[in-house]
């Protein structure tokens, strides 16, 4: 499923470009309703098994599209009512269900000196669209504006803006290849949106808001020996059908497309979407808050969490409501689960001062967030269920992972606590499926390597090289008579996926003072091979100060901060760093 546009942010002299991620932001677009009905298939064209045919047949592909955008020029011969009649025939090119403007003529254009008539206006009235074409004439239907005789009909050989919109079914290698094809044209200004469901209205109000005179949906069905790629194209204006056709490709055909790309489209470091929160950003989750079937998008900003709403733009939800933390506390977590089962997800977070921990678990009201239970404890969901962990006396965590009665009014005790690795804290692990029906513990161990436990004290596998220094650190080195402490870290996540895991690399700046800052941060998979996990890199070369990632419908969201220099923020007395948000498309089940 999933095309690849990337987004390059713009940055001035005074601002740092993300390496290898700067871009074009775009607000999100994440239809969410289902797929509208479509007219009954086609005669397809031949399959194909070669990469040779293969692209020979999106060659066709893209010509039968542009035979629907041949430049025209034509003259009106006669009008009554909303129909009128042209010169242009079916040998100049013209198909029924083209639309070419109404231009009327004014005055004409002379030369200053020789007097010669050099041109004419031509004044835009109206647009028609193609009904009967014939090899003597054609007949119009006024869709807009008003046409007379003698009035200019033209179809310009300027670039035609052409939203893009790929449909999750599709294999973004395939939706990739054609993209390109059709870029290379040079007849469309390609637009894009996010991949998903091909939603009439959805579609419709993206395309206006981009300026597209029309949108390309490409989509896939088939069964497994073969793909039926199927391409549509409806004008903006009011969503009416240009064209449609049908293309089948072999399995072979598919399978050289995707050759080594597992998770991601052809060029894994180029993100689909992505866009610049207005504040500094730590943590990223979704849930259903209100309970109307579709989740938020929540943000953490320390002490503040956010939620927005994923549509033809990023826009704030549940009526903008905010949940306000404790100020004095850093988020260290945030999740949403439907803890007492009505329907409406939770808010979960975990914060820290440097030396303390506090929980917090909220509810939506329909206009502002209710505090429903605190303890200061760290929490976490592990398995439908509320576990915590205490803080050790100077930062960090000490004891079990216990489960919590958060809805009783009495305080909670460790009992039935989890059979976890010793020095595993609360963040530090998560659970995973074997091949052999095994349940196995995946953790980070003290030097940051990745262990898979089959159980206590037998371990299955060990990463060769460790995960780099975490990007959560907290509290100072202090020497008192009584000891020293140390700063203590909050290891990154690690995502649970339907096959494993993913989990993220980090590159430090200094091999010899790890802790002192990471250059470059990799995501990699781990999933199970046997008693071993297997790691893939997916992507590659993010910057160092990814701070949270988020798996949801099939997209992989990295929350990047990073310190770029804005003087109007250092005049206003504003924070420096800045949070982006770069979204991948998922390779779907």
């Amino acid at each position: 499923m999933q095309r690849l546009i990337y987004i390059l942010l713009l940055c001035t002299a005074l601002q740092l470009a993300l390496s290898g991620c700067a871009s074009n932001e775009k607000p999100i677009t994440v239809p969410a309703s289902r797929p509208e009905s479509v007219p009954e298939a086609g005669p397809a064209t031949a399959a194909t098994g070669s990469e040779q045919d293969k692209q020979t047949t999106f060659e066709q592909m893209r010509d039968e599209v542009l035979s629907y955008f041949t430049s025209l020029r034509g003259t009106v011969l006669s009008s009554a009512d909303d129909r009128i009649t042209s010169d242009i025939t079916a040998g100049d090119g013209l198909k029924p269900g083209m639309r070419l403007r109404i231009l009327r003529p004014g005055e004409a254009f002379v030369h200053p000196i020789t007097g010669e008539r050099v041109g004419q206006a031509e004044e835009p009235v109206g647009t028609a669209e193609a009904v009967e074409v014939t090899d003597e004439g054609s007949t119009f239907t006024v869709i807009q504006g008003e046409a007379l005789q003698g009035d200019v009909l033209r179809l310009s050989s300027a670039p035609v803006q052409l939203l893009f919109f790929q449909s999750k079914d599709m294999e973004w290698s395939l939706a990739e290849e054609y993209f390109n094809i059709l870029k290379s044209s040079e007849r469309f200004d390609l637009l894009e949106t996010a991949p998903g469901e091909p939603v009439h209205g959805t579609l419709i109000s993206e395309a206006n808001r981009l300026g597209a005179e029309a949108v390309l949906i490409l989509s896939a069905s088939g069964p497994l020996t073969r793909t039926i790629v199927r391409q549509r194209v409806i004008w903006a204006s009011d969503g009416a059908e240009l064209m449609w056709s049908d293309t089948e490709l072999t399995k072979e055909a598919v399978e050289e497309s995707r050759v080594g790309e597992e998770y991601f489209a052809p060029d894994r470091n180029r993100p689909t979407l992505g866009f610049t929160l207005p504040y500094s950003a730590l943590l990223i989750d979704s849930g259903d808050l209100d309970g109307d079937g579709t989740a938020e998008l929540l943000f953490s900003s320390g002490a503040t969490v956010r939620a927005y709403t994923l549509g033809g733009m990023l826009t704030p939800a549940l009526k903008g409501a905010e949940l306000e933390g404790n100020i004095f506390e850093t988020h260290i977590w945030l999740e949403s689960h439907d803890l007492d089962g009505d329907g409406r997800e939770e808010v979960i977070v975990s914060g820290t001062d440097g030396s303390n921990a506090g929980s917090y678990i909220y509810k939506y009201n329909g206009t502002s967030f209710d505090l429903l239970w605190e303890e200061d404890i760290f929490v976490r969901v592990v398995n439908g269920l509320l576990y915590g962990q205490r803080p050790g006396l100077d930062g960090g965590f000490r004891g079990s992972v216990y489960p919590v009665n958060w809805d009783e009014s009495v305080s909670s005790t460790e009992t039935a606590p989890l059979d976890l690795p010793k020095g595993v804290n609360i963040y530090d692990f998560t659970y995973i499926d074997l091949p052999d029906g095994r349940n196995a513990v995946l953790t980070y161990d003290a030097s940051r390597h990745m262990v898979l436990h089959a159980s206590i004290g037998e371990i299955l596998w060990r990463s060769e090289e460790n995960y780099g220094w975490p990007y959560r650190k907290f509290g100072e080195r202090v020497v008192t008579d009584l000891g020293e402490t140390e700063p203590w870290t909050v290891n990154d996540p690690i995502t649970v996926t339907s096959g494993g895991a993913l989990v993220l690399k980090r590159t430090p700046l200094s091999q010899s003072t790890p802790g002192f800052g990471n250059s470059s941060t990799d995501i990699l998979a781990l999933n199970p091979a046997g008693n071993r996990m297997e790691e893939a890199t997916v992507i590659k070369d993010l910057p160092g100060g990814v701070a949270d990632i988020l798996v949801y419908n099939d997209q992989l969201f990295v929350l990047v901060n990073t310190s770029g220099i804005d003087p109007l923020k250092l005049i206003k007395g504003r924070g420096l760093f800045k949070t982006k948000v770069f979204i991948y498309m998922l390779r779907g089940e």
